[in-house]
């Protein structure tokens, strides 16, 4: 299965783009985005005062549906599919000094190099 996204490419460069949707596994889940807001930093680097790079789909405050979840990533999360969520933007191990403390940006094992927003 794929689906459509615009990547930004260049400084107010959006185009089409057609990637695969990946495979539930025991670990993960799947979005059925419902709403997604830009936040100054998308704004940012749509104009090109902020450059990346890189290509990437702007747009990373996201709420949406799970349409199907991993059973490590339910028991882990406590979420099922049908459940409404709205995503956290920096991906956390929830196991770290930085991640117990709520400092999610600041994951040993992720933060800011794996935030949702800036990866295609």
């Amino acid at each position: 299965m794929n689906a459509d996204a615009l990547a930004l490419t260049g400084p107010r460069n959006l185009e089409r783009r057609t990637l695969p949707v990946l495979r539930v596994d025991d670990e993960s889940w799947l979005l059925r985005i419902e709403a997604c807001g830009l936040c100054g930093t998308d704004h940012e680097q749509f104009s090109g005062h902020l450059p990346v790079g890189f290509p990437f789909i702007p747009g990373h405050e996201i709420v949406g549906i799970l349409e199907e979840v991993g059973d490590a990533a339910r028991a882990r999360w406590g979420l099922s599919a049908g459940q409404r969520v709205a995503v956290e933007v920096f991906r956390s191990c929830r196991e770290c000094h930085e991640c117990r403390r709520g400092e999610y940006r600041r994951c040993s094992r992720n933060g800011l190099a794996t935030m949702f927003g800036l990866s295609m």
